[in-house]
């Protein structure tokens, strides 16, 4: 968690971080973006024992990297992810 907070700026604290908005998730999953630039962050968190399924709608567009499969994965307005139970997701566009 270190190298992602040192690899990515929008992660930065105070005002030259990312602006964070909340991802309408449920409420057995905490999920939310950051965006500084062209640059996005988004974190889902599942504190549910079964596999949540989370709409990306509203999340900026592009090409993101799966920040630990190192996978791409491309969004658009209907893309969804799924979050392991107990589990989370990190997903960064550069």
């Amino acid at each position: 968690m270190i190298a992602l907070v040192d690899a990515e700026p929008e992660l930065t604290h105070g005002a030259r971080g990312g602006a964070q908005r909340r991802i309408d998730a449920g409420d057995r999953v905490y999920a939310f973006t950051r965006t500084l630039g062209r640059r996005t962050l988004v974190v889902a968190t599942n504190f549910a024992d079964s596999t949540a399924h989370l709409s990306l709608a509203g999340v900026p567009a592009g090409s993101y990297t799966d920040w630990f499969l190192k996978g791409t994965l491309p969004v658009a307005a209907r893309t969804a992810i799924d979050v392991p139970p107990h589990g989370y997701r990190i997903l960064v566009r550069r």
